[in-house]
């Protein structure tokens, strides 16, 4: 009868433990998407930020950048 409780309370315990495991893994899981999550949306930013910054330096550097007309545009416009 003591045996059979023994067991039984160690099987009680490892099954806590493995409960607290797997309640410990979801949390993990969960963490890693937001993180995942943060990342993209700061890397998104990021090139946005990097674009922008990119086009106002293109237009510092050659303030006529805006002023660009397609070649076909450009080909039509010599025919007339």
């Amino acid at each position: 009868m003591i045996l059979r409780q023994t067991r039984f309370k160690k099987t009680q315990l490892m099954m806590e433990a493995v409960k607290a495991l797997q309640d410990e893994q979801q949390n993990l899981r969960r963490e890693k998407t937001q993180v995942e999550e943060e990342m993209a949306a700061m890397k998104s930013d990021q090139n946005l930020n990097d674009n922008h910054h990119s086009h106002a330096l293109e237009l510092e550097s050659n303030p006529h950048a805006n002023d660009y007309t397609p070649h076909f545009q450009e080909a039509m416009l010599h025919l007339f």
